[in-house]
């Protein structure tokens, strides 16, 4: 559904049924049926009944044998938990209501709780460098390891992000991309670089917004798994990629447009298993996202965890592919480079004397 913005995981459309499994016969037993599709749900402590929220709007207070006991008219989709001694319940909004409830659905009490805005920016958000149309909406403040840069690449059909940045720093990236001249609904794709949480983070949330995830078919694994379960990042939430690459092998080049842009991506599995680089052309440039590929004074087979044969790999496909492409400006995962050709010509220097080290 997207969730309209709501900070929890997703329905599919028809997820509007809840099964039940009796333990000690080991099976299945009744199935409840509700008009919309099931937002969240907690079970009284006695097992007897259950509230349910829905899409609708409504959270219904369910007896065992299916049978809705209280209709809540809540307004929007709720978190729901029952105290612990089941003489009451919680349920939360999106919009920030709290309702009180007693164990037979009667409402004890509701609050709205106070939604602080942030500021609009003061001043306009420029352009990295002048006359490429591309802003920096993401991090903010001195670098650190668990915030990545946000890139707004302005279109003729609108606009893009290229990656997704952490979940606390949404609110603060609209502001940013207002401020850049874009609105909200202009901005249709995020493009992901790759898979890590500083990365990754919010793209649930974008997508949530509206926003279609791009990214290689195998980033599907980290964003719907592995990542939200196994990362110390902190906790994701799982995101669908719309619109999966087809790339494979290290090498392996896709075209497709957005926001009526022309972008190439490139596959370079290294840093992550579904790192890609977006070439592009741009206010007259030759423009390059290169995600965590490698930095300043850093080369790939560091930016590779020190794996000798994916960083060789990488190495192929960045001297080969990516390089004739003669990048006027790079922008990494966590900085921008004004000299794209040098910078990368540089990377590939590094990469090479220390892959002919001894290992």
């Amino acid at each position: 559904r997207g969730l309209a913005g709501r900070a929890w995981l997703p329905a599919d459309p028809g997820a509007n049924v809840i099964f039940l499994y009796d333990v000690r016969r080991r099976a299945w037993t009744d199935a409840w049926h509700f008009p919309d599709a099931v937002s969240d749900l907690s079970v009284h402590p006695d097992g007897d009944r259950a509230l349910v929220s829905c899409w609708d709007g409504t959270t219904y207070l369910v007896g065992r044998d299916g049978t809705v006991r209280q209709r809540l008219p809540v307004g929007q989709p709720a978190r729901v938990r029952w105290a612990d001694d089941g003489r009451s319940a919680v349920l939360g909004t999106q919009g920030g209501e709290v309702w009180a409830i007693d164990d037979g659905g009667a409402v004890l009490w509701k609050t709205a709780l106070p939604v602080a805005e942030v500021p609009p920016a003061k001043e306009p958000n420029r352009p990295v460098f002048e006359g490429v149309p591309v802003y920096v909406v993401g991090r903010v403040g001195p670098e650190h390891a668990y915030v990545g840069d946000i890139w707004l690449v302005k279109a003729k059909g609108g606009a893009f992000l290229v990656d997704a940045g952490g979940t606390s720093a949404v609110p603060l990236t609209w502001q940013r991309v207002r401020a850049a001249g874009v609105e909200s609904k202009d901005v249709h794709h995020v493009l992901l670089s790759h898979t890590h949480g500083d990365h990754l983070g919010a793209a649930y949330l974008w997508r949530a917004r509206g926003l279609r995830v791009v990214a290689p078919a195998t980033a599907a694994f980290s964003a719907t798994w592995l990542t939200p379960t196994w990362s110390d990042y902190g906790i994701w939430p799982p995101c669908r990629v719309d619109q999966p690459l087809p790339l494979a092998r290290a090498g392996d080049e896709a075209e497709f447009t957005v926001s009526g842009q022309r972008v190439r991506a490139v596959f370079v599995p290294g840093h992550s298993f579904d790192s890609v680089i977006y070439l592009m052309d741009l206010g007259g440039k030759r423009i390059a996202f290169t995600g965590d590929l490698g930095f300043d004074r850093q080369g790939i087979l560091n930016r590779c965890w020190g794996d000798r044969e994916k960083a060789a790999a990488v190495l192929r496909v960045v001297r080969d592919q990516v390089l004739p492409f003669k990048p006027d400006h790079v922008f990494t995962g966590h900085d921008a480079q004004r000299e794209g050709t040098a910078f990368l010509q540089e990377l590939v220097r590094r990469t090479e004397e220390a892959l002919r080290q001894r290992p």
